[in-house]
Order: C-alpha cells, then structure tokens, then sequence
C-alpha cells in the first residue's frame, strides 16, 4: 500500500471515529442503540412507552446535553459488560441530567456494568417537609417527584442493578443517587455507590412505601444526606435486606450516619461492614426511630 493510500485510509478511520455520533430528539425511543453510532446526545426528554423496550449495546456513551430525563413505562435493557461498560453521563457537570424514571413498569428491567454520573434531581417547586399522605403515591407523575432520585426513581416498578457505579448524583429533596417506592422490586448487586448528596433523606438510597428492596455485596461511601440516612434511609412498611456491604464515610446533619430506620421501616442488616459513618444527631453507624412500628435484624455485622 503506498503512503497516499495510507494517508487516506487513516484520515478515513479518523473521521468516522470523530463523526460517529447520534442525536436524540425529545419523544419516544425503543429499539437498539449499538456502539458504533455511540456517543448517543440526548437533546429533549426521551420515553420507552408502556410495551417498547429499549436495548443499549455494550461501550455505548450516552450524553445528556442538557437536565433531560428516560422515563421508562415499558422495559429497558441496559447491559454492558466489564471491559466495555454503558456511560451515564451530563455534556455540563453543574447542570446535570435528570436521571432515568420507571414510572409503573412492571416487566423488568436490567442496568447492568453500567457508570451513571451527575444526575441531578431539581425542579423550581418550593421544597417542604412533606407529611406521608401529602407524597403523591397514586401519581407518578406529579412534578414533585423531579425532585427526587439523582440517577434513579422507581415507581412501582422492577429493576435489576448489577455491578454499577453510582457517583456526585444529586437530590434536592430524596435519594441522592438512588429512591424506591410504592410497592416496586428492586435488586441491587455489586455496586458501588459514592459521593452521593441529597438535601434532604438518603445520599445513596431512599426506600419508602410497599417496597421489597435487596443491596447485596455494595460499597456505599462518602455518600451524605441533611436530614437523616447519610447512606440508606428507610421508611414505612419496606422490608430491606442490605447483605454484606461495606458502609463507610458516610455522614447525615441528622441520625444514621450510615443507615436510618424510620418510623414503619424494616430491615435485616446481615454481615456488613459499617465504620466511619458519622451523624449530627445520634446513630453514627445505625440509627432508629424511637416507635414499636419497625422490625429490625442485626446480625454478623463488623462495627
């Protein structure tokens, strides 16, 4: 081959690496999203309808270039592997993106070898402490819930998350990476939650109302929350397992620096680590709410 041909061929391979990229609409999505048309910029808020499903190839980067949210009613399939993980990410940091949403998606979807960096829970609603029967359970679609969950929010829905990375998400009200309710399933394996913030309950997982969550084998570090759960928080008739994880660094203004149980909260807390965690107001490492409400199990942990 001579060098002019060369020339051009490597100019040729340079530019479909430069040009190989996809931009997405605001509107609905299903299908497959392949790496070779990765990154994929997200330019509007996207939705997989109730019997779609969307599949993302491993090595795809999505890029969200502005705070646009996934709003998930079908199935999404969002499975990388170890050597070529699915980035989640923000085109600016400060701004973020809005996180993915499963809002009544009863088939089950899979996040798995995923990164999912920067989301960023905020509306312009006047934040308040709401009371249980003002949390609008019946309506996931109420705006109040844009507060909630950085990366992700499940409605009574089911997900599985296997080896993922949760990091700097953030909630002005709940779950700084990561918030559960209403009588959704959610299994969470072999993940990695840290640097997670929220204003309020939970910097890596909030989990309230009906809800049958799993954290099994996690690292959930520096994570922080101002009113209570700087790493879990729990509430209201769930019924938790967290099973050997390491829960470390965290720190709440409130009580349970590592994890808080709340009023109706229960859970089984079976060989962990919990150490460093730090919290305001009491319950560095565990913290409870003072009522004959909640079940708790505390069994083989390493404090």
């Amino acid at each position: 081959m001579t060098k002019y041909l060369q020339i051009i061929c490597l100019f040729t391979l340079y530019a479909s690496i430069l040009y190989s990229q996809t931009h997405i609409s605001a509107g609905k999505v299903s299908g497959v999203w392949q790496k070779e048309n990765s990154p994929y910029f997200i330019d509007g808020e996207i939705k997989v309808p109730r019997g779609d499903k969307l599949i993302i190839d491993p090595g795809v980067k999505i890029i969200f270039t502005g705070r646009y949210k996934i709003v998930v009613y079908g199935t999404i399939q969002v499975i990388g592997t170890e050597r070529d993980l699915i980035l989640f990410t923000a085109q600016d940091s400060s701004l973020g993106w809005h996180g993915m949403r499963f809002l009544n998606a009863k088939d089950t979807s899979h996040i798995r070898y995923c990164i999912l960096e920067y989301g960023r829970a905020v509306s312009q609603l006047p934040l308040h402490e709401y009371q249980a029967d003002d949390i609008p359970y019946d309506n996931p679609e109420s705006k109040w819930w844009d507060q909630t969950g950085g990366a992700l929010l499940i409605i009574n829905s089911n997900l599985i998350v296997d080896n993922c990375l949760f990091r700097n998400n953030f909630a002005q009200f709940h779950g700084g990476a990561i918030s559960c309710v209403n009588y959704s399933t959610l299994y969470v394996r072999n993940c990695i939650l840290k640097n997670n913030i929220a204003d309020n309950r939970g910097g890596a997982f909030w989990i309230k109302h009906y809800v049958k969550p799993e954290i099994i084998s996690c690292q959930i570090e520096r994570n922080r929350s101002r009113n209570g759960g700087g790493g879990i928080f729990i509430e209201h008739r769930c019924h938790s397992l967290i099973r050997n994880c390491k829960i470390s660094d965290n720190y709440t203004l409130s009580m349970g620096g590592g994890i808080f149980v709340s009023e109706y909260g229960n859970a089984v807390i079976d060989s962990c680590i919990v150490e460093k965690n730090r919290a305001g107001r009491g319950g560095g490492g565990i913290g409870f709410y003072t009522s004959m409400y909640y079940y708790v199990k505390i069994s083989k942990n390493n404090f």
